[in-house]
């Protein structure tokens, strides 16, 4: 049940969620690298991005490559309660999330490896408040 609900939350966040631009947050990503020194380490610094959510969340388009193994570090403001990050392949299926085995809490990195080169979908979605919420991420 759990499932069927965060699969249908993702559809909704993938088709409804406006696409991350970085409006007026841009400290947050300051802030999070600074409370997440060694978040990165052993990892090749990628790209971050962030902006103003709302309840409907936030996605960006993501190219991956195979063979390297990303790691994803959340940033939100203390207003967003938790963050959910969710990477869907081109076709809206969910691959990973950072959400806890039981779904009842969020873990603040996501790392994946990734298999396929290709195009891929971040979407954050916060979950208890809305504000400036974001990520980093690397690769090795």
């Amino acid at each position: 049940m759990i499932r069927t609900a965060f699969a249908l939350i993702l559809a909704l966040a993938l088709t409804l969620a406006p696409t991350l631009i970085g409006a007026q947050c841009g400290s947050i990503l300051e802030s999070c690298a600074k409370a997440n020194p060694g978040a990165m380490a052993g990892y090749t610094l990628v790209d971050a991005a962030y902006d103003q959510l709302d309840a409907k969340g936030g996605k960006l388009k993501l190219t991956l490559f195979a063979g390297n193994t990303y790691r994803f570090l959340s940033c939100k403001e203390d207003k967003v309660n938790a963050l959910v990050m969710v990477l869907a392949d081109s076709k809206g299926n969910p691959i990973a999330n950072n959400m806890t085995e039981d779904e009842k809490g969020v873990y603040k990195m996501m790392e994946v490896n990734c298999t396929a080169t290709g195009e891929y979908m971040l979407v954050l979605l916060p979950f208890n408040g809305e504000g400036c919420a974001g990520f980093i991420y690397a690769m090795k």
